[in-house]
């Protein structure tokens, strides 16, 4: 069991034992060292209250601001949506006026175009670098995977044997590995190898969504006369079926973590609705829950160490962007935000659909002014779950404490 360091304890001094215990939680999460000499970690008064400082907490002390921007649209186009971001935030791809961009704040977005014969693109994946990018192109003749590079351009990675289809959805962190579909079989593809049949442990189709850092690691689902399954490929095991959540009757795999430990995605549950999953070897399937009054979630990507996963879920407002961690639950993005100082007016950030493998920023669709719009949000805290404890303290601290606690948390006197 981690060592909690005595100055967390003392954060949580006064205050009644469940706040306390967020209070120490966030501190460990935070780190000692920037709690050391503070009472005040969470901006509670020993009384309970909420402090309104107009500071930042004492453990965001020294970090960069956190910032939404618009990324706009490509001429002639009325939308945009992300679908992927490199791995220290700085580069984002996605789709603009039927094309696949390649967003960086020097460049702003820039159109990969089309290959020969085609119609559409949409680009799906970035290497860690922000080097390389992988997506789909449509054609009369069927959609193709293509990977681009600014040396190279749009390459075309054809199709399996007699496929008349392929679409390409992840991208190692090299840029050296390629997953997706084609054929109705998921694929790995290499240059030196080509594109490689993963196959269908027994079903009657599959899809490749995800692919680790080093390309060791492959999700996605298989499709089977009983539903979907989610799945983990590795050269040494084969496609490993991952199940679903108790009840469930289909689930898909949607991201994976840089050491392939960690696999994100969806899953049905008892009843028919859905809920976003995380899962690993040791703890199988998690259930990430909603977020409060939801009706369901979906999970799309997650941070290179896998204790960060982003998504949506459903809300009675509509669908709404999350950020979810092991410690602070699951984090409606366009409640906890604005406690980070960051100004959503005009925006509702419908779908995260990436987060960086560092964690410090996170790439989604949205509504801005009544126009669908791909945004990033850089700065996100090192660690989030500090931030996000401190954020559910927020929300919790409108429950009525028990008779028997002093605490006062609405603020008023």
């Amino acid at each position: 069991m981690a060592r909690v360091s005595g100055i967390c304890f003392r954060t949580g001094r006064g205050l009644a034992p469940a706040w306390a215990a967020l209070a120490i939680a966030a501190c460990a999460a935070a780190g000692p060292a920037e709690a050391r000499g503070s009472d005040n970690l969470l901006g509670l008064s020993a009384a309970g209250r909420q402090v309104a400082t107009g500071d930042p907490p004492r453990w965001a002390a020294g970090r960069a601001a956190v910032t939404i921007t618009n990324l706009g649209v490509l001429p002639g186009g009325s939308s945009s949506s992300a679908r992927g971001v490199s791995g220290d935030g700085s580069v984002v791809v996605g789709e603009s006026a039927y094309r696949a961009f390649r967003w960086t704040a020097a460049g702003g977005m820039q159109n990969l175009g089309l290959l020969p014969g085609g119609s559409s693109s949409a680009a799906n994946g970035v290497s860690a670098d922000g080097s390389a990018v992988v997506g789909s192109m449509g054609h009369a003749v069927g959609s193709r995977a293509f990977r681009w590079t600014a040396a190279g351009g749009m390459a075309d990675l054809g199709t399996l044997p007699g496929g008349s289809f392929s679409q390409a959805r992840g991208v190692s962190g090299d840029g050296s590995v390629v997953v997706g579909e084609s054929a109705y079989r998921a694929f790995r593809w290499t240059a030196a190898g080509g594109m490689q049949n993963l196959g269908t442990s027994g079903g009657w189709s599959s899809a490749a969504n995800g692919v680790s850092a080093d390309g060791s690691a492959v999700v996605g689902s298989i499709g089977y006369a009983v539903g979907s399954r989610a799945f983990r490929w590795t050269a040494a095991g084969g496609m490993a079926n991952l199940g679903t959540l108790p009840g469930g009757s289909g689930s898909e795999a949607s991201g994976v973590s840089g050491d392939g430990s960690a696999v994100v995605g969806w899953s049905t549950i008892a009843g028919g609705g859905f809920r976003a999953f995380r899962w690993t070897a040791a703890g199988g399937m998690a259930n990430l829950g909603t977020l409060p009054g939801g009706s369901g979630s979906e999970a799309s990507g997650v941070s290179g160490d896998g204790a960060a996963v982003v998504g949506y879920g459903n809300t009675a407002a509509g669908n709404r962007a999350f950020l979810w961690t092991q410690a602070a639950g699951m984090a409606d993005l366009n409640a906890w935000l604005p406690t980070l100082g960051v100004n959503l007016t005009g925006w509702v950030l419908s779908e995260a659909t990436g987060i960086s493998s560092d964690g410090t920023a996170i790439v989604g669709s949205g509504i801005f002014q009544g126009a669908t719009r791909a945004w990033v949000v850089h700065g996100i805290p090192e660690p989030a779950t500090a931030a996000l404890l401190l954020f559910a303290l927020g929300v919790l601290r409108n429950i009525r404490p028990p008779r028997r606690s002093t605490v006062v948390l609405d603020g008023s006197t």
